[in-house]
């Protein structure tokens, strides 16, 4: 199965702007903007994802000339 992960950011009826996570295409959330902090909120999603193994972040590996 692929892993599919998509964040898109919109704004609901009162114009509160939040961001639709969909995982799967199975599973979908809904986290409004915290702080009024878009970046700080991208990556409190981001964080949460990796924690329970849903995003794997890849180190690069240092490379000497």
């Amino acid at each position: 199965m692929e892993k599919k992960v998509k964040i898109s950011v919109l704004h609901d009826k009162r114009n509160n702007g939040y961001f639709h996570i969909s995982i799967y295409n199975r599973y979908n959330f809904k986290q409004y903007i915290l702080q009024d902090n878009y970046i700080y909120t991208f990556f409190v999603i981001i964080h949460f994802l990796y924690k329970y193994g849903i995003v794997k972040i890849k180190k690069k590996k240092n490379v000497c000339l």
